[in-house]
């Protein structure tokens, strides 16, 4: 059965069970991946105990059982959102709990040591630390380097995940919170968010279904095949897309430098290390020098793809200005003061490492993917237009 009919019904599956996109107020206000303004600020909210949910220490109680931290008193516990730059903080008497909220965003140099020793000088000898992802996967090397060894061997730091320890914890809040309307919906809402932001199969018949497809004949061997041909595909069209967006832009702005992915001498292996989350691989992309060689704009990916302009200062600032000025007119852009740039993020905003089922549609349509690399080529060349005029 492994063959195109396995896929024919497999999507016959998919069409029966799947639950169409509902209304959700989360993603209407804010970004689905907004860590600090959406996913801190919701979380710290439940797990206060003085929080507007009038629960008490009830949703704290249920979350501290769910990872299985001990605390003495949850109800004297304080909760605070980004304290000294951490995510979330739970304090009781001598403990503390360190949330570390990680949607999309990187991790940076000695993160998590740094907010580990910041409560230890703080007198707490009590510490936990929690790395939240949406998959639970663990922190890079760089953000728990000096961290003690025997403390993260211990069951004080942990990996948590919104997959399942978010969406188990706030499934048992929602059962407290069954006879009040607007508390009831809120969590269904945010449940909802949860599992679009981690590919979750809400329907456990359509899931029982997939199992029992994959039992039967010889599918669960012969997946293994398929999940390599899987990384492969992802990597040859997100690299498609690098071309065109390329194809697009080079005519204009001449080609990109030594550094852009189209000049990697083996593109499709640099693109699978990157999928495939290994060190050295995070940030790569397409850059245009301008004006000399120390003005770039540039198409660049994290977890995500953004673009803009990038400039050294070298000691003239007003020509800085002039570039940053530009950028203010141009677009909603954001600065980076460490890389005197700016920059916006490409709509829709695709996850390329671990893809949802909204970037699996765009990589794998050749029109999608050519819309998409001529939205970020025409908002690219507004930009250098600007910085041409600029020069006059």
């Amino acid at each position: 059965m492994y063959n195109e009919q396995f896929f024919k019904y497999v999507q016959l599956l998919h069409d029966k069970h799947e639950q169409k996109s509902e209304f959700n107020l989360f993603s209407v206000l804010r970004s689905d991946s907004d860590e600090v303004r959406l996913h801190s600020r919701f979380l710290g909210e439940i797990l206060n105990p003085l929080g507007s949910h009038n629960h008490g220490d009830k949703f704290l109680r249920l979350f501290l059982k769910q990872l299985k931290i001990e605390m003495g008193e949850p109800a004297q516990a304080k909760v605070r959102i980004e304290y000294r730059n951490i995510d979330i903080l739970i304090c009781c008497g001598n403990q503390a709990i360190i949330i570390e909220n990680k949607i999309y965003a990187s991790d940076q140099d000695k993160q998590l040591t740094r907010y580990y020793e910041i409560m230890k000088s703080e007198g707490y000898d009590n510490i936990d630390l929690i790395y939240l992802t949406l998959d639970g996967r663990s922190p890079s090397d760089q953000s728990i380097d000096g961290l003690e060894t025997d403390f993260i061997s211990s069951d004080k730091y942990r990996c948590c995940s919104y997959k399942d320890d978010i969406h188990d914890w706030l499934t048992s809040c929602l059962a407290l919170a069954i006879r009040e309307p607007a508390l009831r919906e809120s969590f269904l809402q945010y449940i909802n968010l949860i599992d679009k932001l981690t590919n979750r199969i809400q329907s456990d018949e359509y899931m029982d279904n997939l199992k029992n497809l994959l039992k039967s004949d010889n599918n669960l061997v012969n997946f293994l095949d398929l999940q390599q041909a899987f990384e492969e595909t992802k990597a040859e069209a997100q690299l498609d897309m690098w071309d065109k967006i390329n194809a697009a832009l080079s005519p204009v702005l001449g080609e990109p430098n030594a550094n852009s992915i189209t000049k990697c001498e083996d593109k499709e292996a640099f693109i699978r290390s990157y999928i495939q989350g290994k060190k050295g691989y995070r940030y790569h992309g397409l850059f245009y020098p301008v004006d000399g060689q120390d003005i770039l704009l540039y198409v660049e990916i994290d977890h995500r793809l953004y673009f803009g302009l990038c400039c050294n200062e070298d000691g003239n600032t007003q020509r800085h200005e002039v570039y940053l000025e530009i950028c203010r007119k141009v677009g909603d852009y954001l600065f980076d003061d460490e890389a005197w740039s700016r920059w916006e993020h490409a709509k829709p905003l695709l996850n390329f490492r671990n893809p949802t089922k909204q970037t699996l549609e765009y990589l794998s349509s050749e029109t999608k993917r050519q819309q998409f690399a001529d939205s970020i080529a025409k908002r690219v060349l507004e930009l250098a237009d600007a910085v041409k005029h600029a020069n006059k």
